[in-house]
């Protein structure tokens, strides 16, 4: 490949020439269509879960048990799995706002409060 782009040996090529040349073989794979895409599976368990939210696996376990979480399980049977957009919207309910700010929304309500 590199005689090709240069018509050097490789043992006389140059840093730089070696350079140009991943620059292309890179470039050349970002444009191929076929490139190969790691995505990450829509459900989960208990461990990946656990990853997810930061929590230990018994307290999501606890929070299965009082179906506090969303989780999905088949009928009589094992395992609990969880879907990762729906862990990571129940965790983005979970916001704790500040006094300051509560109480500078509820004047903004209640302008005769001020």
């Amino acid at each position: 490949m590199l005689e090709d782009k240069r018509g050097k040996r490789l043992m006389d090529a140059t840093l730089g020439d070696l350079a140009d040349v991943l620059v292309s073989m890179i470039s050349a794979t970002n444009n191929n269509s076929t490139s190969l895409q790691v995505t990450e599976p829509e459900f989960i368990g208990i461990p990946a879960c656990s990853l997810l939210t930061g929590y230990k696996p018994d307290y999501i376990r606890q929070l299965v048990f009082k179906k506090a979480i969303p989780f999905y399980k088949a009928k009589n049977r094992k395992p609990i799995r969880f879907k990762r957009s729906e862990i990571l919207a129940w965790m983005s309910e979970k916001k704790h706002v500040p006094l300051s700010e509560l109480v500078e929304n509820y004047l903004q309500d209640n302008p005769q409060r001020k």
